[in-house]
């Protein structure tokens, strides 16, 4: 039986049967597929050049051993937790609404606890919260400076503060005497007033008049006294406040003037 070495190259096996296992198979595969043509071909030796440019060539079909996976996806982690607002006057008796911003890598879980003073969900003395709304005690807590908390719920350890101080607001409790004309003066009782207090005097025609409240010689604790001014018309009268964050408050509660003012 004739052969020829056309025959026996049809017979050299494919190379890319052997290519599925990466890199180390395929250059594998070329090997074995040059050793067979020489052997087919009857070369007893082939310069190494030429075996050098099968090995190229191989790289090349192989793809240089690149792969398709995707790489791992990040780690869920949480590495911070910010706590807003950062610093806050609240009154006794009201609500403050905080917010937690919580940043990580990964999918993260980004749930938080609060606490107040490091009780959870705080307590009737500190004024408790949840979802993040403070609810003030009615009382002023002793000390009246406090730490609101919001604490990761996957990891425990990290987690961010907000430094709050709860205050009982001002508030006009009565004037003395009751009515008086323009000129004369009055006393006027703001338990809890701080700095920068105004009195409002109503006035004609739907108009008011304030000045500042300055304690005087002679006054004691929340008492100030005032003269009335003239102008002033019988109605309501109240005091205003400059708040520790610099807003303006009305005392919520006011005194009817009469006759005068």
């Amino acid at each position: 039986m004739i052969s020829s070495r056309h025959d026996s190259k049809r017979r050299v096996p494919d190379p890319g049967l052997f290519c599925e296992g990466g890199l180390r198979c395929c250059v594998a595969a070329f090997r074995f597929r040059f050793r067979l043509m020489r052997r087919a071909n009857g070369f007893d030796h082939v310069p190494k050049i030429s075996y050098f440019c099968v090995m190229f060539l191989a790289l090349l079909g192989c793809g240089g051993g690149s792969s398709s996976s995707q790489p791992p996806p990040a780690p869920s982690q949480v590495t911070s937790v910010t706590v807003s607002p950062a610093t806050v006057w609240v009154p006794s008796g009201t609500t403050q609404q905080f917010t937690a911003q919580v940043s990580g890598t990964g999918s993260f879980n980004n749930s938080v606890t609060w606490s107040v003073n490091g009780n959870l969900g705080g307590t009737s003395l500190y004024g408790t919260i949840a979802n993040g709304l403070y609810t003030a005690p009615t009382a002023l807590p002793n000390p009246s400076n406090l730490t609101i908390s919001a604490t990761s719920v996957q990891t425990p350890s990290v987690s961010g503060n907000s430094n709050i101080t709860v205050y009982t607001p001002a508030t006009l409790a009565s004037i003395t005497p009751s009515s008086a004309s323009a000129g004369q003066t009055v006393a006027i009782d703001v338990p809890n007033a701080y700095d920068q207090l105004s009195v409002v005097f109503p006035g004609v025609n739907g108009t008011s008049i304030t000045l500042p409240l300055i304690e005087q010689v002679g006054d004691t604790g929340y008492s100030f006294t005032i003269a009335v001014p003239f102008g002033a018309a019988s109605g309501p009268v109240y005091v205003n406040i400059t708040t520790y964050e610099g807003t303006i408050a009305q005392t919520t509660n006011t005194v009817a003037g009469g006759p005068g003012f």
